[in-house]
């Protein structure tokens, strides 16, 4: 018995691979999104821990005449008037790079200190996290075939790299 293809076989077959790229396409969209919202989740997460540690450097610094420490309530007030994150992320980095040159220099009893170096290794860790997000994306994005669907993605600027070692594992 020969098996004929009808006008209604090839129809379902179109209409199967027309579904299948639809599919496949949003997938594809999905997935760029996703690797969007974990950038934008760990950004939440960093600036939490930055604001953490402004509002303690704030209490704890004083309003020093010292060149130091001009320096650094200079760069506490360029933070918190930035509105855009990855600028705000620059900042915050030149901040602890700052902070971590002149630790001996700043005016904290030991106990305080002690808290304060707590807090600059969760920024630094946050820093990690967001920075392997964002390569993370930004290696998504560049890669066929997503970039075929993340046309209007940009790149997540990253003018920083981490200066705490770790290991992050990608899924």
């Amino acid at each position: 018995m020969a098996m004929f293809i009808t006008k209604h076989h090839v129809f379902n077959l179109i209409l199967w691979v027309v579904i299948l790229l639809f599919m496949g396409i949003k997938s594809l969209q999905h997935t760029v999104a996703v690797h969007n919202q974990g950038v934008s989740v760990a950004i939440q997460e960093y600036q939490m821990q930055a604001q953490a540690r402004l509002g303690y450097i704030e209490q704890h610094m004083g309003a020093g005449n010292d060149p130091m420490t001009r320096q650094v309530l200079d760069l506490l007030g360029q933070i918190k008037t930035q509105t855009n994150p990855y600028i705000a992320i620059e900042l915050n980095h030149a901040l602890t790079q700052l902070l971590y040159a002149h630790l001996n220099d700043l005016p904290f009893t030991p106990q305080i200190l002690a808290q304060f170096k707590q807090l600059q290794d969760a920024i630094k860790q946050e820093q990690l996290v967001f920075l392997s997000h964002a390569q993370s994306y930004n290696r998504l994005i560049a890669r066929f075939p997503y970039v075929l669907v993340a046309k209007e993605a940009s790149p997540v600027p990253m003018n920083v790299t981490a200066s705490i070692t770790g290991v992050i594992v990608e899924r």
